[in-house]
């Protein structure tokens, strides 16, 4: 038998934590070719069919430039992140011009991370469209996100030593715009991973920008203020 390629061997430590896997995943076209399952669930809306692993050119290219999201409401589901003891994500490629999410399903067999499935829908049926709606126009239009600045906002450097405290300053939305010229704002097409996170409150969100391979770690506060949702705090 002619074999046409070498399946990637990597250590069983980079199946253990979903990013590690999905660094690779995104970086490496041979070896995501390896991580897909020949028949794939496919979820348009309501309805379920089988597709077969050579259709998935239907979807988008799953691909990571500098930086994914997290989008989630509790500071305790960052846990999610390093449990080792998970066996499934969803990675959601969200297309905020076009209104619309494609789905990627993630499951852990036997002990490797496999794509198993793959979706696509509306943006309005996903349970953070309101805040997705509000986004797409914080992180497009410049004038928009200034007038969506809580003031003063709250800006927390976090100490990475144990025993300092973190420092904590009050900002003008001019001053902020000013410091946050630099920053990585996820705009126009999003990755965002959910690990199963609760999704429960409709007036507060938080928005973790982590870089890929480069230490960064960003978090926005979100808080619905007399019914607009407004950027009370960021953290980094």
């Amino acid at each position: 038998t002619l074999q046409l390629f070498e399946e990637e061997v990597l250590p069983e430590s980079a199946d253990e934590l979903f990013n590690d896997f999905f660094f690779n995943y995104t970086s490496d076209m041979n070896f995501k070719s390896q991580r897909q399952a020949y028949s794939l669930d496919c979820n348009i809306g309501d309805t379920v069919i089988k597709i077969h692993s050579s259709e998935l050119g239907a979807y988008s290219e799953l691909f990571v430039d500098d930086y994914y999201s997290i989008i989630y409401e509790r500071n305790e589901d960052l846990s999610f992140q390093k449990d080792t003891s998970l066996n499934e994500v969803i990675v959601e490629r969200i297309d905020l011009d076009g209104e619309q999410i494609e789905q990627y399903n993630f499951n852990r067999i036997e002990g490797k991370w496999m794509l198993t499935g793959v979706g696509r829908n509306e943006m309005d049926y996903n349970p953070n469209s309101d805040f997705l709606d509000f986004y797409k126009s914080f992180s497009s239009d410049s004038v928009y996100r200034k007038n969506c600045i809580n003031e003063p906002l709250k800006f927390v450097l976090l100490s990475e030593i144990d025993d300092v405290e973190d420092e904590i300053q009050e900002l003008t939305s001019d001053e902020w715009l000013a410091i946050s010229a630099d920053l990585p704002l996820p705009a126009g097409v999003m990755i965002n991973i959910d690990y199963g996170q609760t999704i429960i409150s409709k007036n507060s969100k938080l928005l973790l920008v982590e870089g890929v391979s480069n230490g960064l770690s960003l978090t926005y506060r979100f808080m619905k203020i007399e019914g607009a949702w407004n950027l009370v705090e960021v953290a980094l």
